[in-house]
């Protein structure tokens, strides 16, 4: 009877120092241990319906283009030209172009918003369209008269010499 009772003893300390050692966890231990914690719920994602946008027509988006280049300064370009290659030059007017992104899809979601009514537009629903003004607008770029000298061979204004008058047609022409 005796071993019984010391078995019985034992358990029970047994499993009294296995409450108390539960019992002084940490958050770090249980973190260690191989019990996760319960997932969390996320409520399911809506997604609103896409719209079709209507596509500006060439006028709309060009006035976009027209009034989005004021915005660039062909000068940041001229101040560094003397150190930038002449091959390199049209991508280095490609590079500051693209700065005006942002503005040309803040144009373009002014001119849903006031003149066509629309409202919450989203850039991923004009992306095509900021693509479309954004060529207009490089197109515009290149024929800043600022930025023809950079172009090396760009089109001469006055192809043709100057007509002088010092000699006579008959003196030209060989006929006295």
């Amino acid at each position: 009877m005796e071993n019984i009772e010391a078995i019985i003893t034992a358990c029970v300390l047994f499993v009294t120092l296995v409450a108390l050692s539960a019992i002084k966890r940490t958050p770090s231990d249980i973190n260690k241990s191989k019990i996760s914690p319960a997932p969390q719920l996320k409520p399911p994602k809506t997604e609103e319906p896409k719209r079709n946008l209507a596509s500006l027509d060439i006028v709309e988006s060009a006035k976009i283009a027209q009034q989005t280049i004021k915005s660039f300064n062909p000068d940041e370009l001229l101040e560094v030209s003397d150190f930038i290659p002449k091959s390199e030059i049209m991508e280095a007017l490609q590079g500051l172009h693209e700065r005006l992104r942002p503005t040309y899809e803040y144009n373009l979601i002014k001119h849903y918003e006031n003149k066509l009514q629309i409202k919450n537009v989203a850039k991923e629903e004009i992306a095509s369209q900021v693509n479309r003004c954004m060529e207009q607008g490089f197109e515009g770029i290149l024929k800043l008269e600022e930025l023809q000298g950079l172009f090396g061979d760009g089109i001469e204004k006055n192809v043709g010499r100057t007509i002088s008058k010092r000699r006579s047609w008959s003196e030209i022409s060989g006929k006295d």
